[in-house]
C-alpha cells in the first residue's frame, strides 16, 4: 500500500497579536519572510508613539527586529509585548555631614 498524503505547507502569512502596557491588543497579519520591524512600526504608527520609545518583547526578551517571524520561530497567533521605555525615574540622594554635625539630604 502506498501513502498519498499531500505534504501542506504551511500558510505564507501569520497572525500576530501586539499587546500593549495599557491591556489594549492590535492583531496583523504578515508575511513569513518579512523582517519583523515593518510589524513593529506598523503598530508604533496605529498607536501614534515613537518607535524608539518601545520596546517590545517575547517570553520576556527583547524581540530581534531584524529578523523575519520564520528565522524566530513564530507561530500563528504568537504574542508580542509592546512596552514604553522609560527614563530619568529616579532621584539620587546623597547623605553629607554638615559643619554642625548634623546630617543633610543633598539633591
Amino acid at each position: 500500500m502506498s501513502s498519498n498524503k499531500a505534504v501542506i505547507p504551511p500558510p505564507s502569512t501569520i497572525n500576530i497579536v501586539i499587546s500593549g502596557q495599557d491591556g489594549s491588543k492590535l492583531s496583523f497579519k504578515i508575511g513569513r519572510s518579512i523582517k519583523i520591524k515593518k510589524l513593529l512600526t506598523l503598530y508604533c504608527e496605529h498607536r501614534s508613539v515613537d518607535y524608539d520609545t518601545v520596546r517590545f518583547l517575547i517570553d520576556g526578551d527583547r524581540l530581534p527586529v531584524n529578523k523575519t517571524p520564520e528565522q524566530l520561530g513564530l507561530v500563528d497567533g504568537c504574542e508580542i509585548k509592546a512596552m514604553l521605555e522609560m527614563f530619568g525615574a529616579g532621584m539620587r540622594l546623597s547623605k553629607t555631614m554638615t559643619s554642625h554635625g548634623k546630617v543633610s539630604n543633598n539633591k
